[in-house]
């Protein structure tokens, strides 16, 4: 994942909660199966501390000074066989 600075993607929030930092709500997406990008709201925007926001799905971006966002990429498929057109199943 590489973080957006100055970017917020929103919408397709399923979780949200306090974070201290951009870092750590990249974290959070990067451990959830479920999470496809994330927005950290910086502290001052949403309250006095930072609020990250996990995403089921990849939000068009939209600039904001206040907050990081970031995309989760999934690797492409590779051949199981290289000798075969066979590709892993989707989880």
């Amino acid at each position: 994942m590489k973080p957006e600075d100055r970017t917020d993607r929103p919408g397709s929030d399923y979780k949200n909660f306090v974070s201290s930092s951009w870092k750590s709500c990249e974290a959070a997406c990067g451990g959830d199966r479920s999470c496809a990008a994330w927005t950290y709201a910086r502290p001052g925007l949403q309250g006095p501390q930072g609020r990250c926001w996990l995403k089921g799905r990849i939000p068009n971006p939209e600039g904001n000074l206040r907050t990081v966002s970031g995309v989760k990429f999934k690797p492409a498929s590779v051949p199981i066989d290289p000798g075969t057109n066979l590709v892993p199943a989707e989880d």
